[in-house]
């Protein structure tokens, strides 16, 4: 044993020489021997694996056997043991331990993974360093060996699913901290006299830690419930001072100090109960209800527990005053007149506050949490109703295990009776104001149905919903089909418009064919006949003639017979050029006969368009100035319609080029109500229009022919010095204008 201990002392010795050695960075440095040098680590310098030699005494365990927390005079550090925990070996808080291993990066500070670790004595645990409230969220706290004095307000048993114990301390009498301890039998046997005590304890400071190596948060590590020492100075044997509910953590109370209140309990649960004093009520934590019920007045001794909106009670000690009488009666609850309008000057009136209250609402909801009860943890295992009264929203938290009426359906009008629990508006922090409550039942006969929901459930209406919402889509769907079935007829039917439009566009070309073009072939036919008649009717008279005088000269005189020849002859040619002229015309009817088959200038262009487009070019053919105008609100009319007015203007215009010679030409289009007109006017040379057309012109009767078949008038006026005027009217206008699709 003495050289055991030679031996400690001589590696003491080395590890406090590695101190006085220690560098700033020590990357790339042989061995890491302290604390400080493995913490002066960077992340990626302690994953390279650097070698450890280090004594320490272990401070904490972990559950599983197979990692540790060891602590030095120069702080802690978290070592890791690979391997099977069996075949490790056995350690105890307390052990001085030599370790060998080498350095990793770890979660949050660089650690130790070791690869032998050897116990080289036995120890008592020393005390730790006072731990000090700024370093809460101080990382360099990790790991290090500090002893915490605070009050133990709650405790969490996690056995089942770490095989932890989590212990709530109060520090400072504000600031609340977890304390981790491996959940052992002691616990149970120990906890009761601890809870709500002042305690003093060392422990490992642990941290919460994100992916990114930053803090969020701080706890403690303890080995054992023993580890937990009770403070005789709490003021729990010495309680001087007995308040009235309403006069707690007024100006005159200190809240460190053990004081004594008492009123009639209103609900009792196995870990709180609620007390009604003379002007408001206190929620108050217990360590066991030991048999307590409502109707009961009792006294406690605790100390006062800081909340929102009113204090509530940590209770050391429980005293039943008077026995259990008539059953406490609940206080109506007017949501309009808690939450109605709030003046800045008004003060929060916490009356109501752990008041056992009743209230009739509508239920809207049935679920597990709504988050309107902030306040009720983070219990979310308990059923929870969502409720509405006078428009405000407010949750119903039910007790563990309760079964539901059946009647507790959305919709049902209820008269709820539990605790009121205010929550105020986290916002305003100049003042306390009311956001919201939530209402904790007691039982199952503090939810009464007063009027079943109706049947139009938000369940039946949405299946209502979506039965016409499938009504809609097969709906739809025959809509769409029909339409397909309409679109198919349509083209059928547009098939044989078309056809119809074909043939009766043939028929109109062949009546126009039969009407213009075979008359003026039949006309010419007969004119080149009598001509030809004629022809040879001279050629026999004047050969006998000029036989006769050959024979008998003296019998006529040559020159009388030349000027028969020469006067029939005329007569002659002027029948050929009526015959030229028939032709002439013929040919212009089919070439447009030709061009309506190609579509014509109007199937591409409407009518003021195809004015431009056919006269500009005969304008231009004599030097003339062409101007159209349109007066009024153009339409487009029936092609039939269109195109004879186009063929009149076209007429005209080229019978003043072909004859006039004029410096100008004028077309105005005019649209009125019930009529259209069209006048052309021309400067060049005019005609009598009395006197009738030479011999095989048919411009003026084919205008006149035009304009009767869709039921116009036209008139004609000329004089041989001014020019000549062609005026049309179309007297129905609506009969002719075309339907817009």
């Amino acid at each position: 044993m003495f050289l055991m201990g030679l031996l400690f002392i001589q590696k003491k010795l080395m590890a406090m020489l590695s101190v006085v050695t220690l560098t700033a960075t020590v990357c790339g440095q042989d061995m890491v021997r302290s604390v400080p040098e493995l913490r002066g680590l960077s992340a990626e310098a302690a994953g390279e694996g650097i070698p450890v030699d280090l004594l320490a005494q272990v401070v904490r365990l972990g559950p599983g056997g197979n990692h540790f927390f060891v602590f030095t005079e120069q702080g802690g550090v978290y070592v890791q043991r690979l391997g099977e925990v069996d075949s490790l070996l056995p350690l105890s808080a307390g052990d001085q331990v030599h370790i060998f291993g080498k350095t990793y990066q770890g979660e949050f500070y660089p650690a130790i993974i070791a690869d032998r670790v050897e116990r080289i004595g036995a120890g008592k645990l020393p005390q730790g360093r006072p731990f000090l409230l700024n370093e809460i969220y101080r990382p360099a706290s990790d790991c290090d060996w500090v002893s915490v004095e605070g009050r133990l307000v709650g405790s969490t048993d996690q056995a089942e699913i770490s095989g932890r114990f989590a212990l709530m301390v109060e520090i400072d009498d504000s600031i609340q901290l977890v304390v981790h301890l491996p959940a052992r039998k002691p616990i149970w046997s120990r906890l009761p006299e601890l809870m709500f005590r002042r305690v003093r304890f060392n422990a490992v400071v642990g941290t919460m830690y994100n992916r990114q190596r930053q803090q969020t948060g701080r706890s403690f590590m303890v080995d054992s419930i023993n580890d937990f020492q009770l403070l005789e100075d709490d003021g729990l044997g010495s309680v001087r001072q007995s308040l009235p509910i309403e006069s707690l953590m007024r100006v005159d109370v200190d809240p460190s100090k053990a004081v004594r209140t008492e009123g009639l309990v209103t609900h009792a649960s196995e870990s709180e109960i609620f007390l009604r004093g003379s002007e408001s009520s206190l929620k108050v934590a217990v360590l066991n209800n030991a048999g307590l019920e409502a109707g009961q007045m009792v006294e406690v001794e605790g100390f006062v527990w800081p909340q929102s909106i009113s204090p509530a009670f940590r209770a050391l000690v429980v005293r039943v005053n008077k026995e259990a009488g008539k059953k406490p009666e609940p206080l109506d609850l007017d949501l309009t007149t808690l939450f109605g309008p709030v003046q800045p000057e008004d003060l929060l009136d916490s009356r109501m506050n752990y008041e056992l209250v009743r209230v009739q609402a509508h239920l809207v909801e049935v679920g597990k949490s709504f988050g309107l009860s902030s306040d009720a943890g983070n219990d979310t295992g308990h059923d929870s109703l969502l409720c509405r009264s006078d428009g405000h929203l407010f949750e119903v938290r039910l007790p563990p295990g309760m079964v539901m009426h059946e009647d507790l359906k959305p919709g049902a009008l209820l008269e709820l009776t539990g605790i009121c629990h205010l929550m105020y508006d986290e916002t305003m922090q100049w003042r306390l104001y009311f956001d919201g409550l939530w209402l904790q039942v007691r039982d199952a006969a503090d939810i009464a149905v007063l009027q079943a929901a109706p049947w139009w459930t938000p369940q039946r209406l949405l299946w209502l919903l979506g039965i016409v919402l499938v009504c809609l889509v097969a709906f739809l769907s025959w809509i769409i089909a029909l339409q397909k079935t309409v679109d198919r007829q349509t083209g059928i039917i547009g098939d044989k418009i078309e056809r119809e439009a074909v043939l009766d566009e043939r028929q109109r070309i062949a009546r126009e064919l039969h009407d213009n073009l075979e008359q003026g072939l039949a006309g010419t036919a007969i004119q080149l006949q009598g001509a030809r008649r004629l022809l040879s009717h001279n050629i026999k008279t004047f050969s006998s003639e000029l036989r006769n005088m050959a024979e008998t000269p003296a019998v006529q005189p040559f020159e009388e017979v030349l000027d028969r020849i020469d006067m029939e002859m005329n007569r002659n040619v002027e029948e050929f050029c009526t015959a030229q002229e028939m032709l002439a015309y013929c040919g212009d009817e089919s070439r447009t006969s030709i061009i309506d088959l190609r579509g014509g200038l109007l199937e591409k262009m409407d009518l003021l368009s195809a004015l431009k487009e056919a006269l500009t070019p005969l304008a231009e053919e004599c030097g003339a100035v062409l101007e159209i105008t349109v007066v009024g609100e153009s339409v487009r009319l029936k092609q039939m319609a269109e195109r004879n007015l186009l063929m009149v203007a076209r007429e005209a215009v080229t019978n003043a080029v072909r004859h006039g010679n004029p410096s100008s030409i004028s077309v105005a289009l005019n649209y009125q109500d019930t009529l259209l007109s069209m006048v052309i006017v021309n400067d060049g040379k005019g005609f009598d229009p009395k006197q009738l057309p030479p011999a095989g012109h048919f411009g003026l009767r084919g205008m006149h022919e035009r304009i009767n078949r869709i039921n116009g008038e036209i008139e004609i006026e000329s004089d041989l010095t001014k020019g000549t005027t062609v005026s049309v009217v179309l007297n129905s206008l609506k009969e002719w204008e075309l339907e817009q699709v």
